[in-house]
């Protein structure tokens, strides 16, 4: 059975390709600075508009996380507001029970002794 080359590795594949002069210039002057042939010049660029597409999808997710992150931290907040106000209105119905049953409490007393 053949063995597959890795991807990135191995024999380099033929890629013809035109371009304009300027576009050629550019690229024989960024290979002059990088020390690089032409060839490898392409291909270094190429290899990086790809490697920023996936930064950019990966800053993407990021920032969809962060913003769901937010949102789920407002509707805590939210929450927790919500709890407390039911907390306040709980501890306020039970003051109100306690008082009618004192009431209740008193009148069955005043019934028991004056009845």
């Amino acid at each position: 059975m053949p063995r597959r080359a890795i991807p990135g590795t191995g024999k380099r594949q033929p890629l013809n390709m035109r371009t304009t002069a300027e576009l050629r210039r550019k690229i024989e002057r960024a290979a002059g600075k990088s020390g690089r042939s032409l060839v490898q010049e392409v291909e270094y660029r190429v290899e990086r508009s790809f490697q920023r597409e996936r930064h950019d999808v990966l800053a993407g997710v990021v920032e969809e996380h962060e913003r769901r992150m937010n949102n789920l931290q407002a509707l805590q907040h939210r929450m927790e507001e919500q709890f407390f106000k039911l907390e306040t209105m709980w501890v306020d119905v039970l003051q109100a029970q306690r008082e009618m049953c004192a009431v209740v409490g008193g009148r069955q007393e005043v019934e028991r002794v004056h009845g």
